[in-house]
């Protein structure tokens, strides 16, 4: 082996170092160093360029001499320009630079310091007055927002009205070429997998994979995990009720129109800066007359929706319809961080399978939320119909098997939409020139072995079950079930009332016709007979009032009989007035007689407690009685089941008590008399409404006057009430107040006395 020269060493170790270099670099992405070297070092270079000459050679800066009053000079001196609606809130048209641009300064400093100097940093004063004057930054920056100011990098929510609208305007957008289908596919892509739209530009076919009823895409590097070190599998599904916002059908017209070759690295998106070609096209959707209409309601306008509202309007829409949405489980999808959570909060497919169902637009509270996306009916004909269809509607794509899984979803997809696609492209759309929509019948034969069904369905061949659903769901199936077997039950019973109400009708009639019938029969009796004979004997007389009475007997056995045979349905409610549903009346059945107790005859047992009730309840008890408790009871009642009525508590006297209860007893009857007063004519057996009527009368004498208006009191005890009655000072009848008089027996109290 030949030695190497001095030249060559040299030569090879700086290849060696350029490498080595390259894989240090790359702690940042490319994007972000380009970034760095066109926008935030110029601007830094040119500004320490004027301010202190001294510090810039050959346009790189000392970084070494560099001290903090200089760069906390610079840092101050960052501001934007703000949008022109915003320009009224100051005087000055530019405003300070929000958190991100101040930190991006930053970085892109601490970047090409490290780059010059590789063992340079800057001293522990530099950095503590960073991060104060970062602190304060942020600090002020939030100050402002809270009087109400505008930042130029605030932007709002993309509401999910506003999401369907713009669907529905790509998907029928007049623009020739390619244009409209890539916006829809990219909205309802990043939509669903709530990224970034620098994560929908550069997702690759490769991470492309069917999964049952849905299709993952496999993030293996993002904004939070740039170093790949765990997977992030984001589950897709189908909206099958409306193509419109239907991610499988977007995403099947998108893939119509893919002329790109398949290989690992190939683009979903193929181009570059595709999301700015979307948020172009999201402008003038928005500054359109229709646009600014739909913005309206949200108090917006175009200038406040950017690419990134499309994740603040997912986030939002997926939590605020339901409160059954994990928000670990949003966070953990729209890779967003949480702190110390992040750590025992791990990535989990059901928590991702249920919030890609709510991304999708299927509504949380319903059983269609659940529902299988379309699929071709697997058998052997079908499979090779599905192959042939794949491979001539996706040419590029379907040589890859790895493919044909998302490729037959989203074929079943368009095949099971077709009729409402066709309707809404418009005529000079690309859509209209692929090779499934010129083919006569291509879309329509597919159709016809297509399936769209719930898992628990006869139709769902291979048993698929739906992913990421909960137990609340199979709950509303079984209630589904039940309504089912309840309006089949009913629609029979309704065809029996039928088919016997027309045996009714028929009765009827008949026994409408009988008096008119009789009314014949006794005429052309009479003529009969009368005229030719001159007279009508008794005999002939009674032989026809017994034809009639015969007659008459047979209908109404006819009647009877169709009476019986006739099923009765009762309603569970009757149609009475509406009132108060805690107001129960009891039955008036007779009360048993009490066995003697004490040596004297009593109308209530032994150990009877008066009911701790509101004054509804009172009302009741009062008039109509009610149920001993379980500890007046005989055990044989006890066994039997048996509930034993008491008598109306107005009827009962104190020798009826035991001693104990004669203070209740008194009580009682103060406040039930100071409620009854105010209502005359009072019947023995008030109704439900009377005894409404009886309480609004009454109840403002034994109850807090200066709570009348704020709280129910009616659920207040009798001896609260009582407590009320005699501060409130109502008399017992007549319904005037009582003054409140000093008891002039009572001695005032020196207050020098007071020990």
């Amino acid at each position: 082996m030949e030695e190497e020269t001095s030249e060559e060493y040299e030569a090879r170790v700086q290849r060696e170092t350029e490498a080595a270099d390259a894989i240090q670099n790359r702690r940042i992405k490319r994007k972000t160093e380009t970034e760095y070297s066109r926008t935030y070092h110029p601007k830094t270079v040119q500004w320490f360029k004027k301010e202190y000459p001294e510090l810039v050679v050959d346009g790189q800066i000392k970084y070494d001499e560099l001290e903090w009053s200089q760069f906390k000079r610079y840092l101050g001196t960052r501001k934007v320009k703000k949008r022109k609606k915003f320009r009224s809130d100051t005087h000055d048209n530019f405003q300070l630079a929000g958190e991100s641009t101040m930190q991006k300064y930053v970085a892109a400093e601490r970047f090409y310091a490290g780059k010059q100097m590789p063992s340079f940093s800057f001293s522990s004063s530099f950095e503590k007055n960073l991060t104060e004057f970062m602190t304060g930054h942020r600090k002020m920056i939030k100050e402002q927002q809270a009087t109400g100011k505008r930042m130029e990098e605030d932007k709002e929510y993309l509401p999910w009205t506003i999401y369907r609208w713009l669907m529905q305007y790509f998907l029928t957008y007049t623009f020739g070429g390619h244009v409209p289908i890539l916006c829809m596919a990219f909205l309802s892509i990043t939509w669903n997998l709530m990224c970034r739209g620098i994560n929908t530009e550069t997702i690759k076919l490769s991470q492309l994979k069917a999964d049952g009823d849905c299709i993952i895409f496999d993030f293996k590097v993002t904004k939070k995990n740039q170093e790949g070190k765990k997977e992030e599998k984001k589950h897709v599904f189908c909206n099958s009720d409306d193509p419109s916002i239907c991610c499988f059908t977007s995403l099947g017209l998108w893939l119509l129109l893919y002329a790109q070759p398949y290989t690992d690295e190939a683009l979903l998106f193929p181009g570059g800066n595709q999301r700015l070609v979307y948020h172009d096209h999201e402008n003038k959707a928005l500054k359109s007359d229709a646009g600014a209409k739909e913005l309206q309601y949200y108090s917006m306008t175009w200038e406040d929706i950017g690419l990134h509202s499309i994740r603040k309007g997912v986030s939002t829409f997926v939590t605020m319809g339901s409160t059954i949405c994990n928000i670990v489980a949003v966070c953990l999808r729209a890779g967003w961080m949480m702190g110390v959570q992040g750590r025992y909060f791990k990535h989990e497919g059901a928590g991702d399978c249920f919030v890609g169902r709510a991304c999708c637009g299927s509504p949380i509270n319903s059983i269609k939320f659940v529902k299988l996306p379309p699929r071709f009916i697997r058998n052997e004909d079908n499979d090779r119909l599905v192959a042939s269809s794949i491979a001539s509607a996706f040419p590029t794509l379907a040589v890859n098997d790895t493919m044909n899984g998302v490729l037959s979803l989203v074929l079943a997809s368009l095949a099971y939409h077709y009729e409402t696609i066709i309707e809404d492209l418009p005529q000079n759309s690309r859509i209209r020139s692929t090779y499934p929509f010129i083919t006569p019948n291509f879309l329509k034969d597919l159709h016809k072995i297509v399936v769209c069904c719930y898992e628990w369905d006869e139709c769902n061949f291979d048993k698929l079950q739906a992913k990421g659903a909960s137990p609340e769901h199979y709950a509303m199936k079984e209630r589904a079930e039940m309504r089912k077997d309840i309006k089949k039950d009913f629609a029979e019973v309704t065809t029996v009332l039928n088919s016997h109400t027309k045996e009714l009708v028929e009765i009827k009639k008949a026994v409408e016709d009988l008096p008119k019938k009789t009314s014949d029969v006794l005429e052309e009796f009479c003529e009969k007979n009368a005229i030719s004979n001159g007279v009508v004997t008794q005999q002939q007389f009674l032989a026809f009032t017994s034809e009639i009475t015969t007659a008459f007997n047979r209908a109404t056995k006819d009647i009877i009989a169709a009476a019986q045979n006739i099923p009765l349905v009762q309603d569970e409610v009757d149609e009475v007035d509406e009132v108060d549903a805690d107001v129960a009346i009891f039955e008036t059945a007779a009360v048993k007689p009490v066995k003697p107790w004490g040596g004297k005859l009593r109308r209530l047992r032994k150990g009877f407690v008066y009911p701790n009730v509101g004054l509804k309840e009172a009302l009741t008890v009062w008039f109509f009685g009610g149920y001993y408790e379980e500890s007046c009871l005989t055990e044989e009642e006890l066994c039997r089941g048996e509930r034993v009525r008491y008598p109306p508590l107005r009827l009962i006297a104190c020798h009826d008590l035991e001693r104990h209860n004669h203070v209740c007893k008194s009580k009682w009857s103060k406040v039930l008399n100071a409620v009854t007063q105010f209502t005359p004519n009072i019947p023995e057996y008030p109704s439900v409404l009377q005894m409404v009527e009886i309480m609004e009368n009454g109840k403002h004498a034994v109850m807090a006057p200066h709570l009348s208006y704020h709280v129910d009191q009616s659920s207040n005890s009798i001896t609260t009430m009582y407590d009320y009655l005699h501060k409130n000072g109502w008399e017992t009848m007549g319904g005037k107040r009582k003054p409140r008089r000093r008891n002039p027996s009572r001695k005032v109290r020196n207050k020098s006395n007071k020990s």
